[in-house]
């Protein structure tokens, strides 16, 4: 699961409250933004979640995590065992 932040603006202004020097939160800009792109351009990352307010991404992540629970339940009731891959259609 990759975190996104609601916005750049966002980002910016959430690193700059964090960040004293201007060297550092240049920096952490830059690498903000390189693990962003990854992110975009990776299949690891098949669930993400925009962290706007607190509340809001807090109930977002525990659907998510209840949703993949319960994909994993009917795997394992579908083929024994977690993890199965999804059936095929032969339509």
């Amino acid at each position: 699961m990759f975190i996104y932040p609601p916005s750049f603006e966002q980002l910016r202004k959430r690193i700059g409250n964090r960040i004293e020097t201007e060297e550092e939160f240049k920096k952490r800009i830059e690498l903000a933004i390189t693990e962003i792109e990854l992110a975009n351009n990776s299949v690891l990352f098949t669930n993400r979640l925009v962290n706007d307010t607190l509340d809001k991404a807090v109930d977002q992540f525990f659907t998510l995590i209840e949703a993949l629970y319960f994909q994993e339940i009917n795997n394992f009731k579908k083929h024994g065992s977690l993890n199965a891959p999804p059936e095929k259609n032969d339509e």
